[in-house]
C-alpha cells in the first residue's frame, strides 16, 4: 500500500529534499577548493573532463527507470499490485542488462582508442587514464543498477526514505573521494573511491526496498516482454532527454575542455556550480510533487493535477528570482572566498548564466508534471533539438567569440521551450491559460494543495 497521506508525503519530500541540498551545498563549498588546492587547476580540471566521457553511458537504461516508475505507482494508485509487480521485474532486467552491456562494450573500447589524445590531457598519463575510465564505467553500471530501485520508493509513498539514504551515500562518495585526494593519490584512486562507495550503495537500496515492499521482487528471470514493449515508446522519448541533459552537463564541459583548454572548465565548472544553488532550490520543489503526480493520475483526479502543476510553477519561478537575486549580489564574493581567488566571476558571462537559470525555471514546473505522468512523448524531440542547439553553437563561437556567449545560447533555447513545454502541460490539462496565469498569481490556501 502507498505509505502516508498527499500532504505528509509532500511535507516528508520536501524536508528530504532540504537535508539534500545541505548536503549538496557541502560538497561542493569544501570539495572545490580542496580538489583545486591538492590537485591544481590543470589536474583537477582534466579529472572533470575524464569523468564526463563514462557519464554518458547513464542513458543505457533506456528511459525504462522513469517511465516504469511512474507505471507502479499508478498501478500501486489503483491497488492492482500484481501488475506493479510485473512492470517492477521487466523493466529491472531489461535496465540491468542492457547496462551491463553497454558498459563491458564500453570497457573494451576505453583501451582500444586513443582517448588521450583525443582529450588533449597534459598531466594524467594514458595508462591512469584507462584505469581511471574503466573504474567510472562500473561506478556508472551501478547508477545504472539503482535507477528503478530508488524509483520504487516513490511507487510506495517513501520517497523521502529513499531521498535520505541516497544523500547519506553521497556524502559517504565525497568523504571517500577526500580521503584518497588528500593522502596524496591520483585519479585512480578516486575513481576506485567512488567505485567501492557506490557498490555499498547499491546493496543497502537492494535489501532496503526488499525489505520495505515484499511485492517490489525479482522472484523469477522473466523479462516480461508484452508489458516492457509496451513502454518502450515512452521509454525511447525519455531517452532523447536524458541524452539532452548530457549534451549540456558532460557535452559543454567536453567542448570546452576541447576548444578552451581544462582550466577553463574549471573556470566554467565552479561558476555554474555556484549559479546552478537556484536551480537546486527547484529541485525541492519538483523531487517532491513527481511521484504524486502520477498517483493523482491513477486516481484521475485532474483538480489535483491542475493544483499541483500551478502552484509548483508558482513556487519554482518565485524561488528561483529570490535566489538569483541573492547570487547577483553575493555571489562574487562567495566564488572569491570559496576558491581563494583562484575563479572569479567574470561579468558578462556571471550576470548573462544567472538570466539563463530564471528563463529555465519558467518550464520545469510544466516539465515535471508532463514526464511524472508519461506524457512526455511530443515534446523531446523539441528538448534534443534545443540542447543540439547549444551544443553546437558552443562548438562553433566559444573558441571565437568567449565564454560569454554560452548563456546568452541558453537563453534563446530556453524561451522557445518554455513555450513549448507550457503550452502541451495546459492542453493535457484541458486549463485555459488565462486560468493558470491567474492560479499561477494568486497566494495559496495551504489545504487546498493537500487536498
Amino acid at each position: 500500500m502507498i505509505h502516508g497521506s498527499r500532504k505528509s508525503r509532500i511535507l516528508a519530500g520536501i524536508s528530504a529534499n532540504v537535508f539534500g541540498q545541505f548536503v549538496t551545498v557541502c560538497v561542493q563549498l569544501a570539495g572545490v577548493p580542496l580538489m583545486l588546492h591538492y590537485w591544481g587547476m590543470q589536474y583537477y580540471g582534466e579529472w572533470l573532463l575524464i569523468f564526463t566521457i563514462p557519464g554518458y553511458l547513464g542513458m543505457s537504461d533506456l528511459g525504462l527507470g522513469t517511465v516504469a516508475t511512474t507505471e507502479m505507482s499508478m498501478c500501486a494508485a489503483k491497488q492492482d499490485y500484481e501488475q506493479a509487480k510485473r512492470i517492477f521485474r521487466g523493466a529491472f532486467l531489461s535496465i540491468v542488462g542492457i547496462g551491463l552491456t553497454v558498459c563491458a562494450t564500453f570497457s573494451i573500447l576505453i583501451f582500444a582508442l586513443p582517448w588521450h589524445d583525443w582529450l588533449k590531457l597534459q598531466q594524467v598519463a594514458p595508462a591512469e587514464l584507462n584505469l581511471t575510465m574503466l573504474l567510472l564505467t562500473w561506478y556508472i553500471f551501478f547508477a545504472i543498477f539503482l535507477t528503478l530501485l530508488l524509483g520504487a520508493y516513490r511507487t510506495i509513498g517513501r520517497y523521502a526514505r529513499g531521498q535520505v539514504i541516497s544523500n547519506l551515500f553521497r556524502l559517504l562518495e565525497f568523504v571517500a573521494l577526500l580521503t584518497a585526494v588528500m593522502s596524496g593519490a591520483g585519479v585512480v584512486a578516486a575513481a576506485g573511491a567512488f567505485l567501492a562507495a557506490r557498490i555499498i550503495y547499491a546493496s543497502v537500496i537492494w535489501f532496503d526496498i526488499r525489505g520495505l515492499a515484499g511485492w517490489l521482487r525479482v522472484e523469477k528471470f522473466d523479462f516480461e516482454w508484452p508489458i516492457v514493449r509496451r513502454l518502450l515508446p515512452p521509454s525511447l522519448s525519455m531517452l532523447t532527454v536524458y541524452m539532452g541533459q548530457n549534451f549540456l552537463t558532460q557535452g559543454l564541459v567536453t567542448i570546452l575542455g576541447i576548444t578552451l583548454g581544462a582550466a577553463s572548465v574549471v573556470l566554467f565548472s565552479t561558476v555554474r556550480t555556484l549559479c546552478n544553488f537556484a536551480k537546486q532550490v527547484i529541485g525541492i520543489i519538483n523531487l517532491s510533487v513527481f511521484s504524486e503526480y502520477a498517483l493523482s493520475l491513477g486516481k484521475q483526479d485532474f483538480d489535483a493535477l491542475r493544483r499541483l502543476h500551478a502552484r509548483s510553477v508558482q513556487a519554482i519561478v518565485g524561488l528561483t528570482l529570490l535566489s538569483v537575486l541573492g547570487l547577483k549580489i553575493f555571489g562574487p564574493f562567495i566564488l572569491d572566498f570559496w576558491t581563494k581567488g583562484r575563479v572569479t566571476a567574470e561579468e558578462p558571462f556571471f550576470t548573462l548564466y544567472l538570466c539563463h537559470i530564471l528563463v529555465n525555471s519558467l518550464w520545469l514546473g510544466s516539465w515535471t508534471l508532463l514526464l511524472g505522468c508519461n506524457r512526455h512523448q511530443k515534446i523531446t524531440r523539441y528538448y534534443l533539438m534545443t540542447s543540439l542547439f547549444v551544443l553546437v553553437s558552443a562548438y562553433l563561437c566559444v573558441g571565437s567569440m568567449g565564454l560569454s556567449v554560452l548563456p546568452i545560447v541558453l537563453i534563446l533555447s530556453d524561451a522557445v521551450f518554455s513555450l513549448i513545454v507550457l503550452r502541451t502541460s495546459l492542453g493535457w490539462l484541458q486549463q485555459p491559460a488565462l486560468e493558470f496565469v491567474r492560479q499561477a498569481l494568486t497566494l495559496p490556501k495551504l489545504r487546498l494543495i493537500w487536498k
